[in-house]
């Protein structure tokens, strides 16, 4: 499953990161939502390949 940030919307209110810290944090250049690094597609901050174990949680 590919999960995909609308950064653009983001209004940094930490649910997503809250919900699921293995997937979802906090940048620390805008304060907005990403994928984790181990998690993002290309290096992308915005798209994510969600692993079995975390697909509950996203």
């Amino acid at each position: 499953m590919k999960v995909r940030i609308d950064r653009d919307d983001c209004t940094a209110c930490a649910l997503c990161w809250e919900a699921c810290p293995d997937f979802f944090e906090e940048s620390g250049d805008d304060g907005f939502s990403q994928v984790v690094e181990e998690h993002r597609i290309e290096g992308n901050v915005s798209e994510g390949e969600v692993p079995d174990d975390l697909k509950g949680c996203v």
